[in-house]
């Protein structure tokens, strides 16, 4: 389980610039939830982890804990 510390996120003056629009995010990477569960980027948006794909990830995703994808260095590499 990935844990992650939030707390310094909950500011409202935090400076939100500093991170990638959310379309940015390669395909695999996962948004993790605040309250739980987690936001996975597809080639048409980010599906909820037991739900539906949407835009961008909901309101719980801030952005606190991101898990990218293993991407291999070399195209045709495979990831086991």
């Amino acid at each position: 389980m990935i844990q992650c510390d939030i707390t310094n996120r909950l500011w409202k003056d935090r400076d939100w610039s500093e991170y990638p629009n959310w379309s940015e995010y390669p395909t695999g990477t996962k948004a993790h939830a605040y309250n739980g569960g987690h936001w996975t980027k597809m080639p048409n948006g980010w599906k909820w982890f037991c739900g539906d794909t949407f835009p961008t990830p909901g309101g719980d995703a801030i952005g606190a804990c991101i898990e990218l994808p293993n991407i291999p260095a070399t195209l045709g590499q495979h990831t086991p």
